[in-house]
Formats: structure tokens, C-alpha cells, sequence
């Protein structure tokens, strides 16, 4: 258990451990170097005051006493506050990497994510910190499961690339010959209008020379081909490479949609929030969107096939949509329309433990965070899809994170399971 907590704690140990390696932060090699932690650390022992920041000591010294304060049992209000302090003492790099990585933990511990996330943004970009030691640290793992995490990891040098990346990568995927027609068809529409361009002169030439010694029937209306020849080239060339940059174009809008509708969060039971990207490739959710009633006649007449569409990755997200008793942009924490620790089958855990194993449990019921933001995308999609604008909606998504579906009214729950394949099944990698 001693080596386990080593272990854990030498992640960030090791950012004041070798302070001429500023890459230290790195599991790797972590045991080589717990040696050192001793020089650091180890002068403070439980009985020297933990937390006392005396006027003689070092941004290293309050690193140390934030780090013993942080080991279980776990005191995260004492090690913020002697992290911050260190931060208040001329630290170097490394004290200061140190300092601002074991402040996200501190902070990830206490919930206060906004707060953990600029801490960590800070580490990254402002004292180089490697951003897969963030991936792989399990005191962040609560944070990770956030969508201030994605907000952080497409900002950031060494995160994804962003929300605009992702979509582009996701319409590429969709359709991955795209580009190189956009690249050929762009070549031979230039081609194209070059050949106009000269075609056109030579037909001014020619018909300009009408009447002259020099001027022949014949020369006319050759250019005058050349030139119909050129101009249908040109549209047609220029016609496709409008069509295909124009679907792109709405393919990347409906990726970038999808990106969006991954960022949104459900619960899983109390101190178990996850961003809704967390089940693709394992669920299809079906958002249910629409007053209570809606709510519960939409669950009921689902209930019936309830086994055969959790064997096809389906569960429900009921988004209780704007009441009149209620100002719109108010945010609102999951209301009780079910109760998402019983429906999904998980217990409720203590604050600052983290989200389990989405094959923990089957889930056919989980809560949305937020409904504010989950009603401004359900307005963006249908409005894009074309469906009605009232209430009472579903949205049925793919494994792959895509809308498969969407209308007015109850679902039909038996063509769902008629159409989709069974998790298991092969058909479920191909049709996701």
C-alpha cells in the first residue's frame, strides 16, 4: 500500500525532484527518483508543524508541506492553501510547476474545477508541463470526466487540437476522399478557366479581324467552339467543386454539432457527472426532450422493450424543457424525473470520488446537467434538421457520438429495436 501511494504522490514529486530536467513531471522514471524525495520532503515529518509557512521558508519547503498534507489522510484545504503560498515565494520553474499542478489536484479534490482547470492551464503553458501527466494522474481524474477538462485539453499545447479539429477530423472521417476531389476538382477548374481566358482571346481576336484580308470563316468558328467548349468546362468543373466545398461545409457543421452534444453532461448518481462523448462506442443514448408529462408517457411506452434496447446500447435522457415558472438562463442541477443512482444501478458516492467504468453497471436512465444548455442544442439541431420547434422531441444518437434520428411525438421504440443491431453484433462496427 506504501509503494502504491509512492507511487501516486510521484507524479508530481518529481517536478521538484531534478530541477535541471524540466520534462521530470513524467511517470516515467518516477521510482528512480523517489530517493529524492526525501531531500525535499523529508526534513518535514508529521510532527513539525504541517502547514505552518514560517517567514524562512522556501516555495520549496511549502511544496513539501502541501505534499504531506495532500498524503491520506487526505487535509486538500491545507495543502491549497500551502501551495498557493508557495507561489507567493519566488519560486523557480520546477517549485513553481509544482506548486501550480498539485493546486489543480487540491482544487480537483475540492470540487472546484473552473479552479483546477486554470491551474493546470498554467502548468502546461506557462511552465511547460507535459499534458499527459494530467491524462494518466488519478488525483485529476474527477476533473478529467468534466467538460472544463475538454475545455482545457483543446486550448492547451498537447491537448486535442479543439472543437473546430475534432469536428474537421470527424467530417473527414465521414467522408475521407473529400479532400483530394476538393484538390482535383480545384486543379482542373483552374485548368478550366485558364483555357477560357486564352479561348476568349482568341475569339475577340478572330472576331475582331472580320472584315479584313487576313479574316476567315473557318478561324471564327473554330475559337467560337474552343471558347462553348471551355465556358461548359468551367461550369461544370467549377459546379462540382462548389457542391463538394458546400457539403463540407455542412458536413463540418453537423461535426462540430456533434463535438458540442459530446461536451454535454449527465449524472450517474451523486459526485458522478460525465460528459455524454464518455459513452460512444458503447451506448445510443435517445434524448427525450419535452414537459413531464412527455417525460414519463415517452419512459412508459419505452419500458415495454426496455431489455430489448438496453441489449442495443440504448438508454434515456429525459430533458425536462423550460417551464414558464422558470426565467430562461437559469441554470438547473438534475431535477427528479427518475432517480439516476437507481436507474442506472450505481450507489452514491462521497464528494471527490470520480465516475465509474461505464461497464459497471446497465444504465437506462441518466440525468442531464444543465438544461439550459442541452435545450440551446436541441434548438440548434432541430432547427437544422427541420423538425418541429415545440416541445415534446427525441433525438436518437449512433455509438459514433452521430444523430441517427430525430422527430415529434413518442419514439418509435419497436423500429428501433427492429433497425438497430445488438451491441454484440457485427453490423453494430459498421452501422455504429
Amino acid at each position: 500500500m506504501g509503494s502504491r501511494r509512492c507511487f501516486r504522490r510521484g507524479v508530481r514529486l518529481a517536478t521538484m525532484a531534478m530541477r535541471t530536467c524540466p520534462r521530470a513531471t513524467h511517470p516515467r522514471g518516477i521510482r528512480r527518483r523517489l530517493s529524492a524525495r526525501k531531500n525535499v520532503v523529508g526534513k518535514s515529518g508529521p510532527n513539525t508543524g504541517v502547514g505552518r509557512t514560517a517567514g524562512g521558508d522556501s516555495a520549496a519547503d511549502c511544496v513539501a508541506r502541501g505534499l504531506e498534507a495532500f498524503a491520506p489522510p487526505c487535509d486538500a484545504e491545507l495543502a491549497l492553501r500551502c501551495f498557493e503560498d508557495a507561489l507567493q515565494r519566488d519560486p523557480t520553474e520546477d517549485e513553481a510547476r509544482a506548486a501550480y499542478y498539485n493546486k489543480a489536484c487540491a482544487l480537483t479534490r475540492l470540487r472546484d474545477f473552473d479552479g483546477a482547470a486554470e491551474a493546470l492551464r498554467v502548468a502546461v503553458m506557462d511552465y511547460r508541463l507535459r499534458f499527459d501527466v494530467a491524462l494518466k494522474d488519478p488525483d485529476l481524474k474527477a476533473l478529467r470526466e468534466r467538460k472544463q477538462f475538454d475545455a482545457l485539453s483543446a486550448s492547451v499545447r498537447g491537448g486535442d487540437g479543439g472543437q473546430k479539429l475534432q469536428a474537421r477530423l470527424r467530417s473527414e472521417l465521414k467522408s475521407p476522399f473529400r479532400t483530394t476531389r476538393v484538390f482535383l476538382l480545384g486543379a482542373l477548374t483552374t485548368g478550366a478557366a485558364l483555357a477560357l481566358l486564352v479561348s476568349t482571346t482568341f475569339l475577340v481576336k478572330a472576331f475582331m479581324a472580320q472584315g479584313s484580308e487576313d479574316a476567315s470563316q473557318q478561324t471564327l468558328e473554330d475559337a467560337g467552339k474552343n471558347f462553348g467548349i471551355n465556358v461548359a468546362s468551367a461550369l461544370v468543373l467549377g459546379g462540382l467543386l462548389y457542391r463538394d466545398l458546400r457539403e463540407g461545409k455542412r458536413q463540418e457543421e453537423v461535426s462540430e454539432r456533434e463535438e458540442k452534444l459530446g461536451r454535454l453532461q449527465v449524472t450517474l448518481g451523486p459526485g458522478k457527472e460525465i460528459p455524454l462523448s464518455r459513452f460512444r462506442m458503447k451506448n445510443r443514448p435517445v434524448i427525450l426532450a419535452g414537459n413531464e408529462s412527455y417525460l414519463k408517457k415517452a419512459a412508459s411506452a419505452a419500458s415495454t422493450y426496455q431489455t430489448q434496447l438496453m441489449e442495443r446500447g440504448v438508454f434515456l435522457v429525459p430533458v425536462l424543457l423550460h417551464s414558464a415558472s422558470r426565467p430562461k438562463g437559469i441554470a438547473r442541477r438534475p431535477s427528479g424525473f427518475g432517480d439516476a443512482s437507481k436507474s442506472t444501478g450505481a450507489e452514491g458516492s462521497a464528494p471527490g470520488t470520480s465516475a465509474p467504468a461505464l461497464g459497471e453497471a446497465r444504465k437506462w436512465k441518466v440525468q442531464p446537467i444543465d438544461e439550459d444548455e442541452w435545450q440551446a442544442w436541441l434548438e440548434e439541431q432541430l432547427s437544422f434538421s427541420g423538425t418541429g420547434q415545440g416541445e415534446n422531441v427525441y433525438v436518437q444518437i449512433q455509438l459514433d457520438g452521430s444523430v441517427r434520428a430525430s422527430g415529434s411525438g413518442i419514439p418509435p421504440w419497436k423500429k428501433f429495436v427492429d433497425d438497430l443491431p445488438m451491441l454484440q453484433d457485427v453490423r453494430s462496427k459498421f452501422q455504429g
